[in-house]
């Protein structure tokens, strides 16, 4: 989820130099606010973004992958950097605020807590900056993308969430900035979780050392009888291979948690696939989640009935099933035909 605003907006407006209110307005829009808009809806498509809602010169996005919106936000910051609006208070500066979450449907809207979460993280901003929550900079220092890098600004107020800590995100060379009404003087250092002394790091290392050498000789003394069973399980199929045919069917446990793995694994396979119809807009699209249904079905039959998680697969397995039929009549609308 994304949310963007540009800095300064009513300032810029009285600061134009029209005869009344409504003039004013109307170059704001036109000279300021259209350039921008086009800009913001334009590119959407390109990181598979969507608008959710806008309210004056505010926009709230989602977008199909978090890292697509991380690459949307550094492209606007971006063409506001090579490319600037001018105003009447100079270049026009936008700020973004970006986290991942599981807000609810409602309609074309999302709402719920992370909404909210969104829009404080985005709050702290100052113009040019894009900000993350702890969630979207784990995501993205997981994801290790070239040129990017975290600021972390430390913990701050979230309005009726708690104290949360907050990260700036870094491109082209750009230097950390202060927050919103916050003093200009930097501090932290980029990503300090990440960044320790070599002293540091070898008192955690000797410090983690002394906690794992228990484990590591427990480990050793155990091996040698880990390795007996070992050839014991092996040999016993070679000397009767009728006696083991399966593992699993030994060990009710380890049959059930494989038939739950797969119901997991199928269960989720048919969420992504149901979104995915959900934001189809052409015939590629939809025949891909069409194909991912039908996989993740697939799974679900191959689940036995005497599978503890068998009376589960069947009350989700008509929905699924009666979802692909939707799926693959639309497929063959006029719309969706190639």
């Amino acid at each position: 989820m994304v949310f963007t605003d540009l800095v300064n907006s009513t300032a810029i407006i009285k600061q134009l130099c029209d005869e009344d209110t409504m003039a004013r307005d109307r170059t704001y829009h036109e000279t300021i606010l259209k350039p921008h808009s086009q800009r913001v809806e334009t590119t959407l498509e390109k990181y598979r973004g969507r608008k959710v809602d806008t309210q004056g010169d505010s926009y709230f996005l989602r977008f199909a992958h978090p890292i697509q919106a991380v690459r949307w936000a550094v492209e606007i910051q971006t063409s506001h950097s090579i490319d600037p609006i001018l105003t009447p208070l100079g270049p026009l500066s936008v700020r973004i605020g970006i986290h991942i979450g599981y807000p609810l449907l409602e309609g074309e809207n999302l709402v719920g807590y992370d909404v909210h979460y969104a829009s404080r993280v985005a709050a702290f901003g100052n113009g040019g900056q894009i900000l993350l929550s702890e969630a979207m900079a784990a995501l993205v220092r997981t994801a290790s993308i070239k040129g990017l890098q975290l600021y972390c600004h430390g913990e701050r107020d979230f309005k009726g969430i708690g104290n949360e800590p907050i990260f700036e995100l870094l491109y082209a060379g750009k230097q950390p900035q202060p927050l919103k009404n916050e003093p200009a003087t930097i501090k932290v250092a980029p990503d300090t979780k990440h960044n320790k002394s070599q002293k540091e790091t070898q008192r955690d290392t000797s410090a983690t050392e002394k906690r794992l050498r228990p484990l590591i000789f427990r480990i050793s003394f155990l091996m040698p009888f880990s390795v007996v069973l070992l050839l014991v399980l092996v040999a016993i199929p070679l000397i009767n291979p009728s006696y083991i045919s399966n593992l699993c069917d030994i060990l009710p446990i380890c049959a059930e948690n494989k038939w739950e793995a797969r119901h997991y694994k199928a269960e989720n396979q048919a969420k992504k696939a149901r979104e995915l119809a959900q934001e189809a807009t052409d015939y590629d699209a939809l025949k891909q989640a069409s194909d991912q249904l039908e996989e993740a079905i697939n799974q679900f039959e191959s689940i036995p009935p005497n599978a503890t998680i068998y009376p589960t697969v069947q009350k989700v397995l008509p929905g699924y099933k009666q979802e692909l039929t939707k799926m693959k009549n639309r497929l063959k609308t006029d719309i969706f035909k190639r």
